[in-house]
This record gives C-alpha cells, structure tokens and sequence, in this order.
C-alpha cells in the first residue's frame, strides 16, 4: 500500500510539475516577438518553431529532473530491498532461535540420571558427585601438561571425571545450549538485542543448571574455553549465588584468593582460582559470567585479580 501511494504521489508530481514548466514557458513568450521593423509592427512566431523551442526548453529542464528522480527511485528501491532483506534476516534467526530453545526443552523433559528426571537429574548429579562429604578437603593438588603444579577442587576434578566417562548424560543438553548461543553471537543484531535474546536463555536455566555449566565450562573440562567465552559475554551465571565459605579467614588478596573456598548455589563448594576464569581481568563494573550480581564475595575476587 505504501509503495502505491508512493509511486501516485510522484506521477501526480512530475505531471503537475510539467503544467506549471508549460504554463511558464507560454507566459514569457506569449507566443508574440516584437521586429525590428521601422513601423513596430508585431509579429506571430511561426507555430513550429514555438513547439521546437518548448521540446528544448523542456529537454534542458526536465531531462536532469527525470534523471535525479529515477536515481532517487532507484535509491528507494534499494533501500526497500535491504530492509525487506534485513526482515527477513531477523524472522530467519528467530525461527532458528526459537526451534532450538524448544529442542533445548525437549531435552530437559527426557534427561534421566539415576532414576531422577527431567531438572531433577541436574539435582541427582549434584547430590551424588559434586556436594563433598564434610571430612572431605575441598582442594586438591594436580599436574598441568607441562608438569607444573597446580591446586584444583575437589569438585572439579569429580566433574571433569564424570564428563570423560558418562558424558552421554548431559552432553546433548550443553551441546544444544552451546549452540543457542553460537547463532546468538553470530548474528547480525546489535549487542543490546543479542544480549536481550541471552536474557530469555538464561531465564530458562535453574540454579542446579547453572551449577552443572559452571563445572561444565572450566578450563580442560569439555573443550578449549569457547563455551566459557560465550558464557562469559552473555553473563548466564548471573543468578547463580556464590559466597565466600566460612573457613576463609580475612579479605582476598592477590596472594590467597586462588585456595580460598566459594560455595555455590548455597551448596557446592569451589575455589576461588576457578571463579576468576569467569571475571575477565579489567576495571569494568561487571563480574563477567556473574554480570550485575550483588555477592560481597565476587566484588571481593574481583578487586583481588585485577590489574594494578
């Protein structure tokens, strides 16, 4: 309807256009000259030559017009085509988006781990891998690949143990989640509307979830830290509570927040050397993957792994 309109608009407007040039041009010419006669006398211009004239007149006038309107036409036309393009851009990414937030419920509804289901299976692993017994120590000693020593938890080590074995429990779940957040990132929205398209993502995700993905996206535990970027850019542990455990003794400080103990969703203990890969090491008011959360502990690691 727009278009139509449009194009009647600019007919109406050549053709009124070219009355008024018309209506000027027979105005100013009057179809009279006056010789130079000696008597003065006023003379009729011969009928063709006025018409040859006006073809002129109008030729110089309207040719440059017409061309400026058809290049604006054409412009039009194309801004249309891209927009049009741009539409359906975005009704394809929905599309795409939505099917997969729909597979990602799919999968939650027929998730089973130890005769538990759907959300509660996130809970089961919980419960039998990641919460300790209370003689356990929360912190373990290891070996990176260059055989240097490393301090890891407990917890860690339980899960990434449970991931190389039995990753056929949950695997498909993160898999799918990961790719959620792929066609997120690779998008051609702004960051603003991206990050409004994690919000709905991470509104799906209980605690219990989010604990799973913390241990899921640590550092050689399920691939080489892309998961953990994206975790990190849309903020998706945002809601995930996490304080400082009571043994920790005094403020964290450059020097001992590595071995210092977090407990997570009330209930899961971690180390603070495994918090700080989810808090990007710059003066930015956020806390990474932890977004705007509120934990005194995380403004704490924060200002202890930041660069003086």
């Amino acid at each position: 309807m727009k278009r139509i309109n449009i194009s009647l608009i600019m007919v109406i407007a050549i053709v009124t256009l070219g009355i008024i040039i018309t209506a000027f041009y027979f105005k100013a010419q009057n179809h009279i000259v006056i010789s130079t006669q000696e008597n003065q006398a006023v003379k009729f211009t011969d009928e063709m030559a006025i018409y040859g004239t006006l073809g002129d007149y109008f030729g110089g006038v309207l040719n440059p017009l017409l061309g400026f309107i058809t290049f604006s036409a054409l412009l039009f036309t194309i801004h249309l085509q891209l927009k049009q393009n741009k539409e359906n851009e975005k009704q394809y990414f929905e599309n795409r988006f939505y099917n997969l937030l729909s597979i990602h419920n799919n999968l939650i509804d027929n998730l089973s781990y130890k005769s538990k289901k759907q959300r509660d299976a996130f809970s089961q692993l919980i419960d039998t891998i990641l919460i300790l017994p209370t003689n356990k120590n929360p912190i373990s000693n290891a070996k990176t690949s260059d055989g240097s020593a490393v301090i890891i938890s407990q917890t860690k080590r339980r899960y990434r143990n449970f991931n190389k074995h039995h990753n056929g429990y949950f695997g498909h779940y993160f898999r799918n989640l990961y790719r959620i957040l792929i066609i997120i990132h690779n998008s051609s929205l702004n960051d603003e509307i991206k990050q409004d398209y994690a919000r709905i993502v991470r509104a799906q995700l209980s605690t219990d979830e989010l604990i799973v993905l913390y241990f899921n996206c640590l550092p050689a535990v399920c691939d080489k830290g892309e998961f953990r970027k994206l975790v990190i850019r849309y903020k998706l542990l945002e809601h995930l509570s996490i304080e400082k455990d009571k043994t920790n003794i005094g403020t964290l400080n450059k020097n001992n927040y590595r071995r210092q103990i977090f407990t997570l969703g009330h209930k899961v203990k971690t180390i603070g050397r495994e918090v700080s890969t989810y808090i990007p090491k710059t003066k930015n008011a956020t806390f990474g993957a932890f977004g705007n959360s509120s934990s005194i502990a995380l403004s704490e690691l924060k200002d202890a792994i930041k660069p003086d």
